[in-house]
């Protein structure tokens, strides 16, 4: 976008609230470390964003884990990132939530 539009207008683009980069209608826009609530078959858990591939696959941990690259890493280690695709998160009721300096979190709810 920023190469097509020049960066004043790309940027302008890339962060419109209701627009995805293809100018569809936004239903969520992700980043890393961007917290999200989701329900993965055992209820409802909250989850950071660790990394989003190039073909589009979001790896998530727990929230209050610590060290989780090196411990992916680990063959010795039973810790696995949790994996999703785009598709399968509103299956997941992911929502993004957010969680403020003491530790509350505010969840808008699953709009789905």
């Amino acid at each position: 976008m920023i190469r097509q539009f020049g960066e004043a207008e790309g940027l302008k683009k890339l962060r419109n609230p209701n627009l995805s980069q293809s100018i569809m209608p936004l239903v969520m826009r992700l980043m890393i470390d961007d917290m999200v609530k989701l329900d993965i078959g055992s209820g409802l858990q909250t989850m950071r964003v660790v990394k989003i591939s190039g073909n589009g696959q979001i790896c998530l941990c727990n929230h209050n884990e610590a060290n989780v690259d090196a411990r992916n890493r680990d063959k010795d280690d039973s810790f696995a990132y949790t994996t999703k695709v785009p598709s399968s998160l509103q299956g997941a009721k992911c929502r993004h939530v957010t969680v403020s300096e003491v530790g509350e979190v505010r969840d808008s709810g699953f709009k789905g």
